[in-house]
């Protein structure tokens, strides 16, 4: 089981492009064993189409994701889940803020 990660959180103008990171590193399942990460997903339970969001880059026990546009005003919420090469199913959440 995991310990409570609190969420990546950021901001940015619908012009620019960010790459937000999910540190996975402080998770208990990658301090007791030598894991890595297989796979990973990131989806934006409400995207409203205006938010572009790249495939994920996975470095070690971090996940990286392109993202760029957005709406102003709005505040995404993003789901990052990984699979590590023990069988582990991880997620952690993060929040995007599209700012003037």
């Amino acid at each position: 089981m995991s310990q409570l990660i609190i969420p990546v959180t950021f901001s940015m103008r619908s012009t620019w492009t960010r790459h937000p990171t999910f540190n996975f590193s402080n998770y208990a399942e990658f301090a007791k064993e030598l894991q890595t990460i297989v796979s990973a997903t990131v989806t934006v339970a409400n995207n409203d189409g205006a938010l572009t969001v790249g495939a994920p880059q996975i470095n070690g026990a971090f996940v990286q994701v392109r993202v760029s546009g957005g709406t102003l005003g709005a505040t995404y919420n993003f789901v990052c889940t990984i699979n590590t090469s023990n069988g582990d199913v991880l997620d952690m959440k993060g929040n995007l803020a599209v700012i003037p």
